[in-house]
């Protein structure tokens, strides 16, 4: 795949891959591009308001409202561009939000590197396995002893997912090119 091509390239093909029923639901946000501190205001804001519309209680809208942040934050730290000394793609991503009579869903997803993927399954596999107990605990340990990142991060972000939602989260990795995959998950918030 050429840069051209990436800076091309619909991510909703593969949430569309991931999540094929997604397009059925009430699609209450869907926003592809770049993602920064001022695009994820906005983006929330919006959601917010949707969400609010429909007797949606102020604790669930509480949980997606959250989930919904860490997912445009991850994209914002995390996402990997391709390209050339001359030619670099912009980091970006793709997210979604959307509910059916009893659940809200948050599909997300950003490039990544083949090297993030083993690391990106491992630690999600590990949360998915963990009671809600050993979430708060791990939650709390990271906030006393974890450190930031490189890129700013405390590893906190996918913790808060699975506690705030009370489910797993889904995900699976899609190739783009040869250096990088699509990287998507889903949150589900029960209303």
């Amino acid at each position: 795949m050429t840069v051209e091509s990436f800076n091309q390239t619909s991510f909703l093909s593969f949430l569309k891959e991931f999540e094929p029923g997604i397009l059925l639901s009430n699609i209450l946000l869907f926003y592809e591009g770049e993602v920064n501190h001022e695009i994820t205001k906005a983006l929330t804001f919006t959601t917010d308001k949707n969400i609010g519309k429909n007797g949606t209680s102020r604790v669930t809208q509480k949980k997606v409202f959250s989930a919904m942040i860490e997912c445009l934050q991850n994209i914002d730290k995390h996402s990997l561009g391709s390209g050339t000394k001359n030619n670099v793609i912009s980091k970006k991503g793709s997210i979604l939000v959307s509910e059916d009579a009893n659940s809200y869903f948050i599909l997300a997803g950003n490039p990544v590197s083949y090297n993030q993927k083993d690391k990106l399954s491992t630690i999600i596999n590990n949360l998915n396995h963990k009671e809600k107990e050993e979430l708060k605990n791990l939650y709390i340990k990271q906030l006393e002893n974890g450190k930031l990142s490189d890129k700013g991060g405390a590893g906190l972000g996918f913790i808060d997912m699975v506690r705030k939602s009370g489910n797993n989260i889904k995900f699976s990795f899609y190739p783009i090119n040869d250096d990088l995959l699509f990287f998507v998950y889903k949150i589900l918030v029960t209303k």
